[in-house]
């Protein structure tokens, strides 16, 4: 994860970026490994709620894969949870 500014809203975002060579090996790892990305874009592009992390915008380059999401800066749920090490239902 990277941290960058959104020009338009001059807002901070996170940038979750992903070399395309190290997703595979070969063309069957590919296509699975594509069919996977794209199914969690779909997915994402598709949440509206205020507890999930809005995808704003996916680029697509020869040799990298970058998802613009908005920015949790309080860190992700694992190290939350582990941190607090039990939390109440609510």
């Amino acid at each position: 994860m990277h941290l960058a500014l959104h020009k338009l809203t001059r807002k901070l975002v996170a940038v979750k970026s992903m070399k395309l060579n190290m997703l595979f090996e070969n063309a069957e790892e590919k296509t699975l490994c594509f069919k996977r990305i794209f199914n969690e874009i779909e997915i994402l592009k598709m949440l509206k709620h205020e507890n999930h992390i809005k995808l704003f915008e996916t680029v697509l380059t020869d040799s990298h894969m970058c998802l613009i999401m908005e920015l949790c800066p309080g860190g992700n749920l694992l190290s939350y949870i582990k941190k607090r090490r039990k939390l109440s239902e609510t």
